[in-house]
């Protein structure tokens, strides 16, 4: 089995892990890695959760974050974007889209991949269509965490990377509630926490930024003192760069190389699928590749 595609320079993470951030506000904060122990100034909004420090890959610039919307489960494309931008500001005041990557995920058996089904967290909408995704509630907590418990372990245990998909999925369960950006957030953060990383978090919601479009991203980056805009690709054709620019904020594409490994009779199986399914064919360690996580030498 060959390794995954590794992504271009631009994109990857090459850094050693085990940065901890003690504090996450404006300090003279005290950054821990594995040798050393150096001081330096950290002037950041973001947070961990309140259990847990702040961890960063090294060197990844201070001020650089991506905006993207929770999801469910993520996909691949969405677990290299974070880990490109090291931070992360979760886009929770937005429309809430049905049918969309907000409260499902798209998975297939692993010992029969042409069988493929959708896991869906059911919802309720306060204010129906014009509901936000900070609005919107997990209609039967209980239930979801049954069906997630039941649905992962139907798909995937046959792999031989079950015992880490199954301690993943227990890390989901514990914040599975209520609120669905908090339960969508979790299955984000507890894949990267098991690779070894966790990114800073906030959301959209508390920074209080108006505007529309690029004015809103650029409103949301200024609110969160983030100088380094990481975007998907996919907006080149509409993001205002020249409006990043003139508020002295850098934009950093990101360039997304799905991996080369293709499993019969699917042209492009990684862009739609939950990277669950990946990690349940190739393991852990092939998705740190992927993402950029494993240090150098």
């Amino acid at each position: 089995m060959g390794r995954p595609l590794q992504c271009s320079t631009e994109c990857r993470v090459d850094r050693p892990l085990g940065t901890h951030l003690t504090a996450a506000t404006t300090a003279d904060t005290i950054i821990t890695c594995e040798a050393a122990v150096v001081s330096k100034r950290v002037q950041s909004t973001f947070s961990g959760s309140p259990c847990h420090p702040v961890v960063l890959p090294a060197e990844v610039a201070p001020n650089r974050s991506a905006i993207h919307q929770p999801n469910f489960f993520p996909r691949l494309k969405v677990l290299h974007k974070l880990v490109l931008a090291g931070r992360w500001i979760v886009l929770d005041d937005v429309q809430y889209v049905p049918r969309e990557w907000q409260n499902r995920c798209r998975l297939r058996f692993y010992s029969a991949p042409e069988h493929e089904f959708w896991l869906t967290a059911s919802v309720t909408r306060p204010f129906g269509l014009s509901s936000k995704i900070s609005e919107v509630s997990v209609s039967s907590p209980g239930e979801l965490a049954r069906r997630v418990t039941q649905s992962m372990r139907h798909a995937y245990r046959r792999s031989p990377h079950w015992g880490w998909i199954s301690k993943y999925i227990d890390l989901c369960l514990t914040s599975i509630g209520p609120q669905l950006v908090v339960t969508c957030t979790r299955t984000i953060t507890a894949c990267l926490e098991l690779l070894g990383l966790r990114i800073p978090f906030i959301q959209s919601s508390v920074l209080n930024a108006d505007g529309n479009r690029s004015a809103r991203l650029v409103a949301l980056c200024k609110a969160a003192s983030v100088s380094d805009y990481v975007s998907g690709s996919g907006s080149r054709s509409y993001l205002d760069t020249a409006l990043f620019a003139s508020e002295g904020i850098t934009v950093t594409w990101q360039q997304w190389i799905a991996p080369t490994e293709l499993l019969p009779g699917y042209r492009d199986p990684w862009r739609d699928y939950s990277f669950v399914d990946y990690v349940a064919r190739f393991g852990p360690s092939a998705l740190k590749d992927h993402l950029g996580l494993h240090s150098k030498g």
